[in-house]
């Protein structure tokens, strides 16, 4: 009876070391397992990463390039500036220089036409360059007296009395062809009138018209200055002279 009580019992931890070396085995494999698939996973990720690596180098081992060209482009941009500045569409730049020049040609031919006719002749009248009296006539044929210099002598033009600062007017249209200053006439103007003919305003300041300017009659050419020193006695005034092929005219022949 006892022996088969051992056997019973020899044979539980018999079953019992059996089942236990089984457990064991199963645990060590599934171990096994997990860690071969961690190791797989890593290679995975290693795999991958590989080609990350090579782009970067690919990106630096062409950076170099890059800047090389832009250095030779920048280079040849100074050397050559037009290459940088070629516009996109030439052709459409070019008729629309075209167009613009044609519009300035237009405006020209307009500006032309509307020019006053310079055809003076000693039929024409002129309007007054300023009112006032006529201070010093014209006087070619003898003497008269000029009370600042207080002596007797011809004079070219006459003086017509006006307040400083007046405005005077072109007596007619014409082109200036002078514009200037003496001690005796002070600034001047003188206008081309046609057929030879000129006329000079002379005591003036505040000139607003040009050398080239045409001008129609009633144009404002300036304003009456402080007479000079040789018109002290006489007042402030305009100087106004007419000629005919460089001869003075008497200027009230045409001033109506």
């Amino acid at each position: 009876m006892r022996e088969k009580i051992l056997n019973t019992v020899k044979g539980k931890v018999f079953l019992g070391a059996l089942l236990f070396a089984l457990l064991a085995a199963a645990i060590v494999a599934v171990n096994s397992t997990i860690l071969k698939e961690d190791l797989t996973q890593e290679d995975q990720q290693l795999n991958l990463g590989e080609p990350v690596d090579d782009v970067t180098e690919i990106a630096q081992a062409t950076e170099p390039e890059t800047l090389d060209v832009a250095i030779e482009d920048l280079v040849k941009a100074e050397t050559n500036p037009t290459v940088m500045e070629t516009p996109a569409n030439p052709t459409k730049e070019i008729a629309a220089e075209t167009t613009e020049a044609k519009a300035a040609q237009a405006d020209s031919g307009k500006v032309v036409a509307s020019l006053p006719e310079l055809n003076f002749t000693l039929d024409s009248k002129m309007d007054w360059p300023i009112r006032g009296n006529v201070v010093l006539d014209y006087s070619m044929e003898s003497t008269i007296y000029f009370p600042t210099l207080d002596q007797y002598k011809c004079n070219p033009a006459v003086l017509i009395q006006g307040e400083v600062s007046s405005p005077v007017t072109a007596t007619i249209a014409g082109q200036v062809t002078e514009i200037g200053h003496n001690e005796e006439i002070g600034q001047y103007v003188v206008l081309d009138l046609g057929n030879s003919f000129q006329a000079t305003y002379g005591q003036l300041k505040d000139i607003s018209v040009l050398e080239g300017d045409y001008v129609t009659a009633g144009k404002v050419l300036g304003y009456i200055a402080e007479p000079s020193k040789y018109y002290v006695v006489e007042g402030s005034h305009l100087y106004f002279k007419v000629t005919q092929d460089g001869n003075p005219i008497d200027p009230m022949d045409v001033i109506q």
